[in-house]
């Protein structure tokens, strides 16, 4: 399929993309910036429950040496496919703690793949259309809250969203390519099913087959047929690959799990069904927004500015599998408003289209947005700077503040400099070019201090660590009424969870020491049977009633154990 020709609308005197050597400094820089936001406090945070869930996972499936079938607490995990625990196991394997798995080395998994998705949304951007959006769109994406919350969560969430922005680049990038036989093409169209391959492993088909939709309806329109397209991505031999691939995997669990276990599961498909009633529900059409914080002010006008003529222009490539995500994910059982964060890369490079359009182009309708994209701008400084504020006021302590400090000191001064770079070409992107950088910068010191995380995230941790330790040896420990999963990865054992008090008691008369640690909810009422004692060691809050840890111990005769 011929590529289409994609007209420069940045004006001649705003050069400062036009040699190699800036716009590879340029992506060099931002890719820094990436890191700056992902890597800081990976290992500060306490793992939540969906994390442990990953880093405990690869622990067990290490212990057991069986990296094919999942397990987590004793039992197989029939939730998400394995990838996630393949490359956090790697990561732990690499530092030499594995079986061991520590929160950063599950962690950093999605930094990385964080910062991939950057340097994707830099590579189709320029590929798509040019330097000054790929660079834009890459500032955006670096500073929105969608990358720095998932980059510091071990959930396969933002791997699966690096697998299916790989898909969507890759076949972008086929299918605009003068068609040929070649090695070369047969490697582009492998890059395509590897990647659904990959994201298929990690969290399911479901977004790289609507992307790969996307992308074929928008192939189709332009080629007005879609043999051409097929002939391009080489569909047969690619769908043959991820079947083999996927499907090996698939039937060595199916050998090795109960099928009574199996079924029902969402390894079985449970959540791919689609649920027609709830076709036409609004709801991924406006929630998944929350991921582009802070940038709001600027990502609403940005988007309503898409209607400009030069912004629509190859704008198809992003806006189908935009549209199939969407439409898609609304026929889903759940909702969620990061299941869109795969497809995060389209939606913000539409964004940074559109304002390099209002920016640069010539035409009417752009030089009427400009005055508009002034008060955007201004809106956009005022929820920065508020941040920023929220963030000092948050620090609580002034040694926390320094972090806070030092990122946002760093922003001004690089903001400062491009400012002063840009400003006589075009003052509306330096200032954007400054906001971003600063935008960026207020991500660390949120990492730093901790200030966006819940003082529950930490106390239930403290609980969980405390009951590890008050079931040091061979006293049992168990939950009821408590999910156990923090105090699986805190004891790396195995935690039942009961379902009554009767339960408990059996528990404790089997226990080879006498004794059972137990969380319980504080809104439980819990009586115990003559010759059992309970003393409280700790609580903790989460949600509306703390979780309670206590020591259960058989009195022996003649001995009274205290209340």
């Amino acid at each position: 399929m011929q590529a289409e020709a994609v007209a420069e609308v940045t004006p001649a005197h705003l050069t400062l993309l036009d040699s190699p050597q800036r716009w590879w400094a340029t992506c060099g820089g931002i890719l820094l910036l990436a890191l700056a936001v992902c890597l800081p406090a990976l290992e500060r945070v306490p793992l939540e429950s969906h994390e442990v869930l990953v880093a405990q996972t690869t622990r067990e499936m290490a212990a057991r040496g069986d990296w094919l079938l999942p397990y987590f607490n004793g039992v197989p995990r029939l939730n998400k496919p394995p990838l996630s625990y393949w490359l956090t196991g790697l990561v732990a394997r690499l530092d030499g703690t594995l079986p061991n798995v520590l929160a950063w080395q599950a962690r950093v998994v999605s930094a990385l793949a964080a910062v991939g998705m950057v340097a994707l949304t830099l590579l189709l951007g320029a590929r798509l259309f040019d330097r000054l959006t790929a660079a834009l769109a890459g500032l955006v994406m670096a500073g929105s809250a969608g990358v720095f919350t998932f980059a510091h969560a071990a959930r396969p969430d933002m791997l699966y969203a690096l697998c299916t922005s790989g898909v969507l680049v890759a076949a972008i990038v086929q299918l605009r390519r003068p068609p040929s036989e070649g090695l070369r093409d047969w490697l582009g169209a492998g890059a395509v099913w590897l990647a659904v391959a990959a994201a298929t492993l990690c969290k399911g088909p479901q977004l790289p087959v609507l992307a790969l939709l996307g992308v074929g309806l928008q192939a189709v329109i332009v080629a007005r047929g879609w043999r051409a397209p097929a002939r391009a991505l080489r569909v047969l031999p690619g769908l043959l690959g991820v079947t083999l691939g996927c499907g090996s995997w698939w039937l060595v669990l199916y050998l090795q799990v109960d099928f009574s276990q199996l079924a029902g599961s969402q390894l079985a498909g449970a959540l791919l069904l689609p649920q027609l009633a709830r076709l036409g529900d609004p709801y991924y059409f406006y929630r998944p927004l929350q991921l582009l914080v802070p940038w709001l002010p600027l990502a609403v006008p940005g988007l309503l500015l898409c209607g400009l003529r030069e912004a629509r222009r190859d704008s198809g490539w992003l806006w189908w599998p935009l549209l199939c995500g969407c439409v898609g994910l609304s026929l889903g059982r759940q909702y969620r408003y990061f299941y869109l964060l795969a497809l995060l890369l389209p939606l913000v490079l539409l964004l940074a289209r559109a304002v390099a359009v209002a920016l640069t182009a010539s035409t009417p309708a752009a030089r009427w947005a400009r005055p508009v994209l002034w008060l955007v701008l201004a809106c956009q400084v005022l929820l920065s700077l508020g941040c920023a504020g929220w963030l000092l006021v948050s620090g609580a302590r002034v040694g926390w503040l320094t972090p806070v400090v030092l990122s946002l000191t760093l922003g001004t001064a690089l903001g400062a400099g491009l400012l002063a770079r840009l400003r006589a070409a075009e003052p509306r992107l330096a200032v954007l070019v400054a906001l971003g950088v600063f935008n960026v910068g207020l991500w660390p010191g949120a990492a730093l201090t901790g200030v966006l995380w819940s003082p529950e995230r930490y106390a239930e941790d403290r609980l969980a660590r405390a009951a590890a330790q008050a079931a040091s040896g061979a006293t049992p420990l168990v939950s009821l009424g408590v999910s156990p999963t923090l105090m699986v990865y805190a004891a790396n054992r195995r935690v039942p969870l009961l379902a009554s008090a009767r339960e408990v008691v059996d528990a404790l008369a089997r226990s080879p020491t006498g004794r059972l640690v137990l969380v319980a909810r504080s809104d439980r009422p819990l009586q115990w049977p003559a010759g059992v004692s309970a003393s409280e060691l700790t609580r903790a809050h989460a949600g509306g009633h703390p979780n309670v840890l206590w020591v259960l111990r058989t009195e022996r005769p003649g001995r009274r154990t205290p209340p």
